[in-house]
């Protein structure tokens, strides 16, 4: 593309965002390929964001299926809804959390879906919004809110838990090696001054770990592979807990097998170890007890190629499952 005709893109892309009103979706050829959409059939996408899978979702069940998208975002609902509903089967779309999938299909008049999708991650353009405070790459608002129907913010989590609240849920939902002193540094700043942005959360967690921006920048340039942020394991901790991920995540999964017919599919991409495990866990158990009746051997992650394309796309793990007939 020239660049004086679209600087605005390059510059975007030079700063590892993404561009207005567009989203990669991941691992679509491996998702339709394990879920198998067909014609006619009831498809209920979860986390419908920008519909990058939901568009390939409704081309392969044609216009006799049904399509339903659930979102808790208002704005993306509302972009994707203009875009996805010229489309040729029923499409629907539903402001719900996805541990609402019951009483969706219920206010539906469905009994059970085909196949069911979950994309557990933030979407690029939402992580690209300073304005939601989720990403440690720019200033704004300590927010972290998906759905801004909810009432706790990132910045009241860190006004309000414990030192020993936030560093066991540093290290139980990030991994985090360095919970304890990041904790203490949170507890001792908030009682001079709350913690109310992200740039002052980023400073913090550096300080806690013995750097400045300008040190993370050395180090990372000498390295020749690319290094977390330091506050990267942070952010995740608190935008998990506002959202209630994991709780979600886990209603879903435990509903899944009454929403599915038989012969039905799930499939999950996830983007850290405690969603993975979960979902892991949760497939393993139910086929065990005879609920599925086939899984994924084992998770399956982005072709070399698609993460050089879309490197947001480099921890993504995708996990599927057969409803048997039990």
């Amino acid at each position: 593309m020239p660049p004086k005709k679209h600087k605005k893109r390059l510059a975007l892309r030079a700063k590892g965002k993404t561009e207005p009103d567009t989203h990669v979706p991941i691992m679509v050829q491996e998702v339709i390929a394990s879920l198998k959409p067909a014609p006619g059939q009831i498809v209920v996408d979860c986390t419908l964001g920008y519909g990058g899978h939901a568009k390939h979702f409704i081309k392969c069940i044609g216009p006799t299926g049904k399509f339903i998208g659930l979102d808790v975002d208002s704005s993306q609902l509302t972009r994707t809804r203009r875009r996805l509903s010229v489309a040729g089967p029923a499409v629907r779309f539903h402001r719900r959390n996805f541990s609402e999938i019951e009483d969706v299909l219920e206010f539906e008049g469905i009994d059970q879906a085909d196949v069911i999708f979950a994309d557990i991650g933030v979407s690029s353009m939402q992580v690209d919004d300073a304005s939601r405070g989720i990403s440690y790459k720019s200033d704004g608002p300590l927010d972290m809110r998906m759905d801004q129907r909810l009432t706790i913010t990132g910045a009241d989590l860190l006004a309000t838990l414990s030192q020993e609240e936030l560093s066991n849920a540093l290290l139980e939902l990030s991994d985090e090696p360095d919970h304890e002193i990041i904790a203490t540094c949170i507890v001792g700043q908030r009682i001079s001054a709350p913690i109310a942005t992200t740039s002052q959360l980023v400073r913090l967690v550096l300080n806690a770990k013995g750097m400045t921006e300008r040190t993370w920048k050395k180090q990372q340039k000498k390295s020749s592979f690319g290094q977390l942020h330091p506050a990267a394991r942070t952010f995740q901790t608190l935008r998990i807990m506002v959202n209630d991920e994991l709780g979600s995540l886990t209603q879903l999964l435990n509903d899944a097998p009454k929403c599915l017919k038989a012969g039905g599919r799930i499939g999950i991409i996830c983007f850290h170890s405690g969603e993975d495990r979960l979902v892991k866990n949760n497939f393993r158990q139910n086929c065990d007890d005879g609920i599925y009746e086939s899984i994924s051997k084992n998770a399956l992650t982005p072709r070399t190629g698609e993460v050089v394309k879309n490197p947001r796309s480099a921890s993504a793990k995708f996990r599927w499952a057969i409803r048997s007939d039990q």
